[in-house]
């Protein structure tokens, strides 16, 4: 299936200078990763790729090489690598091997007409510390699970997505619900490709799909970074039971230092997603908040002694609590797929005296957007306070908020604002 940021690569590909930045393609373990450059790229000819994982001969003879020409000359020798040529280098898991940092620099500078892509779900590893990272070289696209939109096209459901685009404010009931129920499973299934693909098919359990993916995953990481082992599933279910809210180390650990360092380092993989909550002064930074890089991953990990949540069917509003934190995890998800978001992403609270909070604010253009997410099925004019609150702190002219009720617009005097009611299923859109 075609992803929406394949584009991106086939830009990159298409450069016509001499001399091209290598691009990094980065994100989390299982996100499609891989499938996307090889399928980008077999419709290109000339196109040399290894694996480190599968060719670990071959890597062996990258780490013994001297120096880049020494690399340069076993390209050429095991792969058929010419210099100066129009080929596509394409490295997978270029993370394993510990001279291949030290060579970006060259990649770009020395081969002439030559695309290289380098990918690895913990491409942190490329440099190593005795290695400088040539600033200016490189260029980075970050890969993550399924956008809904993606979620709907693997099952051939994006037109109904369409249809919604056409008036996204004045969808039809009936549409609205349709859209609605697919959401609901959106967020249960996540968007990890295999566990899409198992959703679709009668005969498999998307459940444990994903339990093996999580496995997978831990034992991937416990592989290559050094933390306890107990920690991987207790740093996850610690931001899953807590999405949404500030985060605290307690969550994961009563050692600082052990939860400190698994963090760091699950952030360095993509697997949680930290956002700094920002006061009114620009250097006031009063705390973070964290999401993992999954709905699905979310809801098999936590550990809330809540039934299972359905967007139409829990009713309750104190069972609709924990579906606004996954809500808000996945509305993140949808801003930071959206164009690869390079631009950052933060959490507004005004002060720790007046605790007035927007879930986030995003630079679009040159104007910042303060962003909230509700549960709720039906919005008011009270549900945007906060919005309102930062328009009146920083005179922005426009805020929106993302709920499952259906779409609607309203305005506010003082100041002049307009906020946006939007289904949460148009967010990043």
């Amino acid at each position: 299936m075609k992803r929406q940021i394949s584009s991106k690569i086939d830009t990159f590909l298409k450069r016509k200078q001499p001399h091209t930045n290598v691009l990094i393609v980065q994100g989390a373990r299982q996100v499609g990763k891989t499938y996307l450059v090889e399928d980008t790229l077999s419709q290109q000819s000339h196109v040399i790729a290894m694996n480190l994982e599968k060719e670990p001969a071959l890597n062996l003879e990258i780490e013994q090489s001297k120096n880049f020409s020494d690399f340069t000359k076993l390209l050429e020798v095991r792969k058929g690598f010419k210099s100066n040529s129009h080929q596509t280098v394409f490295i997978d898991e270029a993370q394993e091997n510990s001279r291949l940092g030290a060579y970006v620099r060259d990649m770009k500078e020395t081969w002439s007409f030559t695309k290289t892509i380098l990918t690895g779900s913990s491409m942190n590893r490329l440099f190593r510390e005795d290695q400088r990272v040539p600033v200016g070289r490189m260029d980075f696209l970050t890969v993550h699970p399924f956008s809904f939109r993606e979620f709907l096209r693997s099952g051939e459901r994006e037109h109904l997505l369409e249809a919604a685009l056409d008036a996204p404010l004045k969808i039809h009931p009936t549409l609205h619900q349709e859209l609605l129920r697919s959401y609901d499973s959106f967020l249960r299934i996540g968007g990890l490709p295999e566990a899409v693909l198992a959703f679709q098919n009668p005969e498999r359990d998307f459940r444990s799909v994903i339990a093996h993916l999580v496995a997978s995953q831990r034992e991937d990481f416990l592989r290559k970074e050094k933390a306890k082992p107990h920690l991987f599933i207790e740093a996850l279910r610690g931001v899953a039971n807590h999405v949404g809210s500030t985060a605290k180390f307690t969550h994961i650990s009563d050692n600082k230092h052990d939860a400190t360092k698994i963090m760091t380092h699950l952030v360095d993989w993509f697997i949680v997603h930290e956002v700094e909550v920002l006061g009114t002064q620009a250097t006031q930074r009063t705390s973070t908040k964290r999401y993992l890089y999954d709905t699905g991953v979310l809801r098999f990990v936590r550990n809330a002694p809540v039934p299972e949540l359905s967007v139409l069917g829990t009713l309750n509003e104190a069972l609709r609590v924990p579906l606004g934190g996954i809500a808000e995890n996945a509305v993140l998800l949808a801003i930071l797929a959206k164009e690869n978001h390079v631009l950052p992403v933060s959490t507004w609270r005004k002060s720790a005296k007046e605790p007035l909070e927007v879930d986030f604010v995003v630079q679009e253009q040159s104007m910042y957007v303060p962003i909230e997410v509700k549960a709720s099925l039906k919005i008011t004019p009270r549900q945007c306070h906060n919005l309102v609150a930062y328009a009146r702190t920083h005179d922005v002219p426009k805020g929106r908020l993302y709920s499952f009720a259906e779409p609607q617009k309203f305005g506010f005097l003082t100041p002049h604002f307009q906020v946006e009611c939007l289904p949460i299923y148009l967010a990043g859109e």
